[in-house]
């Protein structure tokens, strides 16, 4: 049997290959294959955006609940537990007969994610703590080739085979990653820590440091969630511009970017100089700027190469998130660390809930008002999403105003 150190590496290894199917369950329902399941289920736009909403909920919630204990119990023991939710999940949500099935499935995929993610996120910190930013940007940019896959290759496999089929892909994987967790987590469980300096969850959410990078950080990465599940690829079909798959491509192309960003996060803190709150404050006012961009395109006919820029900027930002966990990580002390990137992880996808669930209700809402042939939302509809999505990224950028200056202090 490997030692306790290698034991740890090979489940965080196989916990970042879980947390690739994780990122992509983000964008694959309803996003990806939206089309397919109104047709299979005979979903409205509040059904479908409640699929999308269903796991972000779930993901937030289990990143509260279990982020509360990771510096107790360690990432492994997260790591392994957040399988078995994931991989159950996944595969339910492939036999689905029904869709309140299918609902109830999403959930144990997002509550799955969630724990995984902290799991990772801990075991990251604890082995890897000099080099914390690099770690964990390495993870989130390996996680976007899931959200890459999750859109244009897995359109194609949809359309290619059917929806059941695709998803019966992230089942199998999850399963395999699940069985090598599994197999390596025998000797590998650290001792449960009892008592010690943990910071309580209201007393961590109340200090105003830590407040304002949450609220920041969350609407950046709310609005990009938002944009790739529900709103994106979508938008890109119903304004003509481009058929199903290509819509799809488009929206890989956004995640590739997305995928460079997070090394852009390092870079832009040394252009910086360190500066935390001045990368903050650019990610929520280029977040906030993509999603005018939006309103404009859907109110005064400008260019649509600026509607796919308002894309790119709106998700691009968000991958800066590995610089707001560093940010996470430097504002409180070690013992508090694991609570702290939970507690940041978990309002972010409370954001893409709410988000989520605020343009599903616009969309319902002109839905039923001025319905268009082909199941179509119309370009009020979309304006107004955007609107919202704007409005939210404003507020997040009055906030990261506020952040107080944090140069690699802690």
């Amino acid at each position: 049997m490997a030692d306790s150190t290698t034991s740890k590496k090979v489940i965080l290894f196989s916990g970042i290959a879980l947390y690739i199917f994780t990122c992509m369950s983000k964008v694959l329902v309803p996003g990806t294959i939206h089309g397919e399941l109104e047709a299979a289920f005979g979903l409205n736009a509040n059904e479908l955006a409640a699929l999308g909403a269903a796991l972000m909920y779930s993901y937030a919630a289990s990143q509260f609940a279990l982020g509360l204990f990771a510096d107790r119990y360690g990432g492994c023991r997260l790591v392994l537990f957040g399988a078995v939710i994931f991989a159950i999940g996944s595969v339910v949500s492939t036999i689905a007969p029904c869709y309140l099935v299918l609902l109830a499935a999403r959930v144990f995929v997002g509550f799955g994610a969630g724990v995984c993610y902290v799991g990772v996120a801990k075991l990251a910190a604890e082995l890897y703590s000099s080099r914390f930013l690099l770690a964990i940007t390495t993870i989130i940019l390996v996680g976007c080739l899931g959200q890459m896959a999750g859109n244009g290759p897995m359109a194609y496999i949809s359309e290619a085979t059917s929806w059941r089929t695709m998803l019966a892909l992230t089942g199998v994987f999850s399963v395999i990653a699940l069985l090598a967790i599994a197999l390596f987590s025998r000797g590998a469980l650290p001792p449960v820590i009892k008592g010690g300096r943990t910071m309580s969850p209201a007393g961590l959410f109340c200090k105003k440091s830590n407040l304002t990078l949450f609220l920041a950080a969350s609407t950046v990465i709310g609005a990009h969630f938002t944009l790739c599940s529900l709103i994106g690829k979508r938008c890109l079909q119903d304004t003509g511009l481009f058929t199903s798959v290509e819509s799809a491509w488009w929206m890989s192309l956004i995640m590739i970017i997305v995928t460079a960003s997070n090394v852009a996060g390092i870079i832009l803190l040394k252009l910086f100089r360190g500066s935390r709150k001045k990368l903050l404050v650019f990610a929520s006012a280029a977040s906030t700027v993509g999603c005018a961009i939006g309103v404009l395109y859907f109110s005064c006919s400008v260019p649509w190469q600026m509607l796919i820029a308002g894309f790119i900027l709106i998700s691009a930002t968000s991958g800066l998130y590995p610089a707001f966990s560093t940010i996470a990580k430097e504002l409180n002390p070690p013992e508090n660390v694991g609570m702290a990137l939970a507690m940041l992880n978990f309002l972010c996808y409370a954001a893409v809930a709410v988000e989520q669930n605020v343009a599903g209700a616009i969309f319902r809402h002109f839905e039923k008002i001025a319905p268009l042939a082909g199941g179509a939302y119309s370009a009020t509809a979309y304006q107004y999403a955007f609107v919202a999505l704007a409005v939210f990224s404003l507020a997040g950028l009055f906030a990261a105003l506020m952040l107080p200056e944090k140069r690699g202090e802690n």
